[in-house]
């Protein structure tokens, strides 16, 4: 949002056109406050700048606006080349065609951790409906009691502001091996995706010494590594300090066994107590 912000506005846009059945819209132009009340025939509250349809295999977009030039100035042409690369890449893209569910990690998870589970319907179809569920189907087996499987079924919610992506987090996650496929609405083939929840390392499973880490925390404070073997070594190499000769007129004056400097102390504790019992702060 702080990108579209800082880029220059536009100033004309083409009209008079009317939608297809098949086309989406991706950016409206609002209509003046004093017409908002009267919507177009596609159900829009404006009129369509940005439209995309799929003949065939492939995508067409239209845009309602030919000002994008004017995003070509100094630092923001990097936006503009991106604008534009982004598009072509996804108008060439191939056909989707299938509906994907992934994790947000492909690697192992541990115990308590939460997984991200996301569903994304494809470009090339229309998204479900509002009053089409999407689940996904988990089922759980415990490695160290074959046999022992748990199966549920977690409904995914839409994401705010997306075209037909749908994700949630499975908080409860005990160790085992996690296989997932959308049960709902069907899919041929129906994505799956599988996953593993271990145990988080214990005290003792991690016992060698990282010496790695303190060979290199050594070198940055210009110290030495020793170890067990070579420990005798370091009173040897402990560089020789140069003597300081302090020049003073006298013995070192010890100032904390001063006793004027205890009743000085007495002094400040008893003026505190008294002010705070004076103020009713005891």
């Amino acid at each position: 949002e702080a990108i579209w912000n800082r880029l220059p506005e536009m100033y004309w846009s083409a009209s008079g056109y009317q939608l297809k059945r098949a086309a989406e819209v991706l950016a409206v132009l609002p209509k003046p406050a004093q017409a908002r009340d009267k919507r177009n025939g596609a159900g829009l509250d404006g009129q369509p700048l940005v439209v995309q349809q799929f003949a065939g295999a492939g995508r067409c977009m239209f845009f309602g606006f030919c000002e994008t030039w004017r995003w070509n100035f100094r630092e923001d042409q990097a936006y503009y080349n991106r604008f534009w690369i982004e598009t072509v890449r996804y108008l060439s893209r191939t056909r989707l065609g299938r509906i994907e569910l992934r994790l947000d990690r492909q690697t192992s998870y541990k115990r308590g951790e939460p997984i991200k589970m996301t569903v994304r319907f494809p470009d090339d179809a229309p998204p479900p409906g509002s009053e089409v569920d999407v689940k996904v189907t988990v089922e759980r087996r415990n490695p160290d009691k074959p046999g022992d499987t748990e199966v549920r079924t977690v409904q995914l919610p839409k994401v705010e502001g997306s075209r037909a992506t749908y994700e949630t987090l499975l908080t409860q996650t005990p160790e085992g091996e996690y296989k997932f496929w959308l049960s709902q609405p069907t899919a041929t083939p129906k994505p799956r995706v599988e996953c593993k929840v271990v145990r988080p390392p214990g005290e003792m499973e991690r016992l060698r010494m990282n010496q790695t880490d303190m060979e290199k925390a050594a070198d940055e404070s210009h110290g030495r590594f020793y170890t067990i073997a070579d420990a005798d070594h370091l009173l040897d190499d402990l560089p020789s300090g140069t003597r300081v000769t302090v020049n003073a007129p006298g013995p070192p004056y010890v100032l904390w066994n001063n006793f004027v400097l205890f009743l000085l102390a007495i002094l400040l504790l008893t003026t505190e107590w008294l002010l705070r019992k004076q103020k009713n702060l005891l």
